[in-house]
């Protein structure tokens, strides 16, 4: 989970007498960046690094090519391709308020655009080698994260986090919006924190099983 301790702390509880002061700071904290996700399977490995940027524009964004480094991530001579562009605030608006009718077709319009800035740039044969894709839109990120705004990274940048511990007795704040900030290995460490003071405030328990 992204931990949106924003959505947790002002719309989930709403009867709990927090300090004004807390209170405060987690209405005035930021979120992070969302994005668009597209991951893709091609019928060939790509002669390039694992990571790379590409510059096409206005649009700076990252592929994925991991398996140049792990050839057991797909098939014999196919391969798994993960493009990242993040996106602003407003940018993240725009896809939540898309209608349905309008949903899929900005996906695969988003979608070919990143492609033909991969073909114009460094594979001019990604398309032709393309047997699926997956598209995820800050839309997608909000469904199944919970994150008010689809956020990838929790909280924005350099800003401030609450604590695991909150003021609400029982109630530990674990993801990206927490004092251990963004990305999988942090998730796992404010995971693995709130674990031990789970085990910290039952420790007779602990002891006796």
């Amino acid at each position: 989970s992204n931990g949106d301790v924003v959505e947790t702390l002002t719309r989930l509880i709403d009867q709990v007498d927090l300090a004004a002061r807390y209170t405060s700071r987690i209405e005035r904290l930021g979120r992070g960046p969302s994005a668009i996700v597209v991951n893709v399977a091609l019928s060939t490995v790509m002669p390039l690094p694992a990571r790379i940027f590409i510059q096409n524009n206005h649009r700076c964004f990252g592929v994925g090519n991991p398996s140049v480094l792990d050839n057991t991530l797909a098939p014999e001579r196919y391969s798994a391709v993960t493009i990242l562009l993040l996106l602003t605030a407003a940018e993240a608006g725009e896809w939540l308020n898309k209608s349905d009718a309008d949903y899929k077709a900005c996906k695969d319009d988003i979608a070919n655009e990143l492609f033909g800035a991969i073909e114009t740039s460094v594979f001019p044969a990604f398309r032709k080698h393309v047997v699926y894709k997956e598209v995820a839109t800050p839309a997608t990120f909000a469904a199944y994260t919970g994150a008010g705004n689809g956020s990838i990274y929790g909280a924005t940048c350099a800003s401030w986090r609450p604590r695991l511990q909150s003021p609400i007795p029982g109630l530990l704040l674990v993801g990206g919006g927490t004092e251990t900030g963004p990305g999988i290995e942090a998730v796992v460490i404010s995971g693995t924190r709130a674990a031990d003071l789970v085990c910290e405030m039952h420790s007779d328990f602990v002891q006796e099983h």
